[in-house]
Formats: C-alpha cells, sequence, structure tokens
C-alpha cells in the first residue's frame, strides 16, 4: 500500500497543495485523493487533469510527472476553456489551438518523465467547470471501459460509496486532479455532492 511505501509523515505532498477531494456523483461515483494519502491502494488507475486557468506547462507535467512515478496511471488531460468576448457559445478558434497546442506539450514534457505517451489522452472543452468536469469524466468511463468507484476512509460509508477494502479489490478508478487552487475547486465541485478530504 502507499502506507508501506511512504510514511504518513515522511514525505511531503511533492504537488505543493494539487491536492484532492472525494467527490461522488449521482449516477457515477468517482474517487479523487489527496497525492499523499497513506490509505491508497497500488492498483493502476486513470488520472484526469482538470485545467481551468492558463497552466504553467512546466510546473503541471512537472508535478504529474512526481505522481506518476508512484503509479501506474493512464493520464487525461483537460484544458476547460471559458467563453468570453462577448462570445454567447465558444471560444476563437485560436484560443482553442492555443490550449490544444499547450495540452500537447505537456504531454511532451511527460513522455521525457517516462509517462507512455500513448496512454495520454488530450481534451480541450468549453463551458462551466463543473459541467465540463463531469460529463470529460463520464466520455473517459464510456470510452475507457473503466470502473470509477468511490473512496471511503475507514469504514465509513457514503452513498455510492465503498470501504477501502472493496477498492482494493476494484477495477481501475478515475481519478480527478484539479489544477485550481484549493478554495476555487471546493467552490467548482461542491454543487455535485459532499466534498471530503481524505488521507491527511
Amino acid at each position: 500500500t502507499f502506507a508501506n511505501n511512504f510514511g504518513a509523515n515522511s514525505v511531503a505532498d511533492p504537488l505543493g497543495g494539487f491536492t484532492g477531494q472525494l467527490v461522488a456523483l449521482s449516477d457515477i461515483p468517482i474517487v479523487v485523493v489527496p497525492a499523499n494519502s497513506v490509505e491508497l491502494c497500488e492498483d493502476p488507475f486513470h488520472l484526469v487533469v482538470a485545467i481551468d486557468e492558463t497552466p504553467n506547462v512546466g510546473s503541471i507535467a512537472t508535478r504529474i510527472g512526481e505522481l506518476h512515478v508512484w503509479f501506474d496511471v493512464s493520464l487525461s488531460l483537460l484544458h476547460v476553456l471559458h467563453p468570453g468576448g462577448g462570445r454567447i457559445n465558444g471560444v476563437s478558434v485560436l484560443a482553442h489551438d492555443r490550449a490544444a497546442h499547450q495540452m500537447q506539450r505537456c504531454a511532451s514534457r511527460l513522455h521525457d518523465f517516462g509517462v507512455d505517451d500513448t496512454r495520454i489522452h488530450t481534451a480541450v472543452r468549453t463551458g462551466p467547470t463543473p459541467n465540463v468536469i463531469v460529463d470529460q469524466i463520464r466520455r473517459e468511463h464510456a470510452t475507457l471501459g473503466v470502473l470509477p468507484v468511490t473512496y471511503s476512509a475507514g469504514h465509513h460509508r457514503r452513498p455510492n460509496g465503498v470501504s477501502n477494502d472493496v477498492l482494493i479489490d476494484s477495477p481501475v478508478p478515475i481519478m480527478l486532479f484539479c489544477s485550481a487552487g484549493a478554495n476555487e475547486r471546493e467552490d467548482q465541485l461542491s454543487h455535485l455532492t459532499t466534498i471530503e478530504a481524505v488521507g491527511r
């Protein structure tokens, strides 16, 4: 387990505050954990990185690369663009192309970290961040054939949730890793369900 390899207090969170949260949708449960969780199983997972701000490609790639060292992951980079400039629907082609190029640059950097680029999926979507994230996760679920599961600390059970012993025997879960700050992320996702910090 994670705890066997990394003590609860022996390793600082290398993601520099980019910690995850536990989120469960009514129809598709998702597991989202802090990078320094001590109860996470070693099973491979699919990691969805939702970026809703102009990312520093080097910084984000470095942090994701550090996370990849710990786990055998497949990876989706999702850049959420916000409509602007008086437009009702969508954004300019230039903005979309720039974001797509940025995601490809990030994927190239991750390849340099040893991440298998055949397992990196990139997407640029437009719309309200929470809605886009949820829809993208549903797409990942459908296209990749992975089964998201909800992590519950200890023996605590919650709607659509499973305990850690069930998680260990579960199919590959999807993990969501938001690049937004903690307060922004909570605002974005709080309407979906109760958000709980785990592994702290």
